[in-house]
């Protein structure tokens, strides 16, 4: 990505270079967002954990990778004061939505149909 980066400011390549950067940032921010969600695979998707995403951001900030205004930084220290599901709470509950039903849940589906 560097790179490319590069060889777009040496082309002076003003507007590609701008999406490319846009993308970049993008792409920068899904990839914390999947680091910081529990339960992927759950049913119906995961969640973001504060605590992880206030982690992951300390550790991008002291990389130098990302100021302390960054949108995501933002958002772990609003989430941080807000009252929210600590990150062992929501690892339990996405094992809990993970487990196979039993066979007295997948008698009870059958009797709703």
């Amino acid at each position: 990505m560097d790179l490319t980066e590069r060889n777009l400011i040496a082309q002076n390549e003003g507007e590609l270079l701008e999406n490319f950067r846009k993308a970049r940032e993008q792409d920068y921010k899904v990839c914390i967002v999947q680091e910081c969600t529990v339960g992927l695979k759950s049913p119906g998707g995961g969640d973001v954990s504060v605590e992880r995403l206030m982690a992951v951001t300390n550790r991008e900030i002291a990389a130098g990778r990302m100021s302390e205004q960054h949108s995501l930084r933002q958002i772990a220290v609003e989430g941080a004061a807000a009252p929210h599901l600590s990150d062992a709470q929501l690892v339990e509950k996405h094992r809990r939505l993970q487990r196979p039903p039993t066979l007295a849940q997948k008698l009870k589906g059958l009797l709703r149909k």
